[in-house]
Parts: C-alpha cells; sequence; structure tokens
C-alpha cells in the first residue's frame, strides 16, 4: 500500500517510499520520514527539505515571515495515507503539555548557522476531542502547522503591550472555524499572529507542527 508522496517532482523519491511501504508497512514507511536513532543525521526527504529553510533561516538568509511561507509549503504537499496517520495517532503522545493535549517530536535536527542552540523541529501535536489549547504566546519562535486528522477551530492574536509581569494585552486578528487536512496550514512569528487558541471539534486531531 503507498504512504506517501512527499514531492510530487521527485518520482525516485516516490518509488523509493513505495517500496518501503510494500516491505514493511507503515512503520517502515515512518522510518522513512524519520531521522536514524543510530545516525542521527539520516533524515527522509522531506525532514531534509525542512532543514535547509531552516538553515536560510539561521543564517540569515531568509525572514521568519519567508520561513513560514516556505515550510508552510511544504506542509501543504505533504501526503499521508490512512494506515501511517492511524498509526501515529495511535501511539500518542510521548510529552503531555497544558490540559489534555500532548505532543510527540519525530525530528530534530540542531542547526549549522545562527545561534549555537537553534535547532530544527517536526512536532506531532494530539487533541482529544473537544478540548482546547488556551491562549499562548511563543518568543524567538517560527512555527507551521498543518492538521492531519480531524479539525481546529482556530483564534489568532497579536501582542499589543505588556500590562504587567506574566500578562499582555492582545487584540484577536483572525478565527477560522474549520481548519483540516485541506488547510490552511497556521503560521506565526515572533512579530506577527505570536499568540494563538486552538479547539478541537467532535474528533480527536492530529496536527504536524514544523517550527524553528
Amino acid at each position: 500500500m503507498k504512504i506517501s508522496r512527499l514531492d510530487r517532482r521527485d518520482f525516485i523519491e516516490g518509488m523509493l517510499l513505495l517500496g518501503l511501504t510494500a516491505c514493511g508497512g507503515p512503520r517502515m514507511a515512518k522510518q522513512a520520514l524519520a531521522p536514524t536513532p543510530a545516525e542521527g543525521s539520516a533524515t527522509g526527504p522531506f525532514f531534509e527539505r525542512i532543514v535547509r529553510i531552516s538553515e536560510m533561516f539561521a543564517g540569515g538568509k531568509i525572514t521568519g515571515r519567508e520561513y513560514v511561507h516556505l515550510a508552510g509549503a511544504e506542509l501543504m504537499e505533504l501526503e499521508l495515507e490512512q494506515d501511517v496517520l492511524e498509526d501515529w495517532s495511535r501511539r500518542g503522545p510521548v510529552d503531555h503539555g497544558v490540559g489534555k493535549n500532548g505532543f510527540r517530536t519525530i525530528h530534530m535536527r540542531k542547526l549549522r548557522a545562527g545561534h549555537p542552540g537553534g535547532q530544527s523541529k517536526a512536532i506531532l501535536f494530539f487533541s482529544p476531542a473537544h478540548t482546547s489549547h488556551p491562549p499562548h504566546e511563543h518568543h524567538n519562535l517560527m512555527s507551521c502547522k498543518r492538521v492531519l486528522m480531524g479539525s481546529y477551530h482556530v483564534r489568532q492574536f497579536e501582542r499589543l503591550r505588556k500590562v504587567e509581569p506574566g500578562v499582555i494585552a492582545v487584540r484577536q486578528v483572525s478565527e477560522l472555524l474549520d481548519v483540516n487536512f485541506s488547510g490552511p496550514y497556521i503560521d506565526m512569528t515572533d512579530d506577527r499572529l505570536n499568540v494563538h487558541w486552538f479547539g478541537a471539534g467532535a474528533e480527536p486531531v492530529l496536527a504536524l507542527n514544523i517550527n524553528v
């Protein structure tokens, strides 16, 4: 069974993934996407492209807005078959965040350019049905999120000013009622859309988040 067409422009990569799926099923296909633990530097073609974009940003060659545009375009090109999505969903989160939401990091690469501690990450985010993630802000983070299963209700805000320690004033700039596999991707940079809230609908949500 076919699992993924990561890049419509690259026939060879697509055939390699098809071969892995035919031989080993979703687990082998997942390994084609994830880094090889023993080596650390071996990643699937999708993550290699994301790392290149992250290196461009860390090295000052593109802006934060250009980063989320390029990373978001890569996310929207990603296609995964249902068996892989179900495998990821069944394995569930490793870490539990705010409320009942949880996440699992499936790829992490230290960047050569920019700040010594800079990393490119891919994180699976899990939200049970009828749960939400409270409004929260991010600093020094560029992020793109695509829903893989289910649907999010999303509200995006921007910081206005610091009111007192631990308290900021924000203004809502958008509201999206049905963010699903068809899109759109949800992006944020440090200077725009830097506070957001999202809630799952009647079904659990599995989303893939790319950040640097």
